[in-house]
């Protein structure tokens, strides 16, 4: 398999850069790319078989982003530059009461595991 076939396959296990096909998961998804090599040729063979009054399948959602999705796998936005990172993660004592309220209020953690761990952040 090539990389480029392998980013085809992950888009199409589902990815965080775009919705999934309904219907298609990895055993599928490995089987359409090792037959057709491109997610643009899987999305021709599922739209024939829509087309030619096969029940449909598998669902396409309007916002399938796989081009968008490609480009960011092979080109990803990440900052690389140690210096750059340094400058900008600042450690510090974390302001334990507002994560506590972050955790139990927003979060749905209960006191006691987050008084247990903020024990042992300390």
């Amino acid at each position: 398999m090539t990389m480029e076939e392998f980013i085809d396959l992950c888009i199409l296990c589902g990815c965080d850069y775009t919705k999934n096909i309904g219907g298609i998961g990895p055993v599928k998804a490995f089987k359409f790319i090792k037959e057709e090599k491109t997610i643009e040729a899987v999305l021709d063979v599922l739209k024939k078989k829509h087309s030619d009054g096969e029940k449909q399948q598998y669902i396409i959602p309007e916002s399938f982003l796989y081009k968008e999705s490609r480009e960011l796998f092979k080109n990803p936005e990440a900052e690389n530059s140690k210096e750059k990172l340094e400058s900008i993660i600042k450690w510090s004592k974390p302001d334990e009461a507002e994560l506590k309220d972050f955790l139990c209020n927003h979060k749905g953690f209960t006191e006691q595991k987050v008084d247990a761990g903020l024990k042992k952040l300390a």
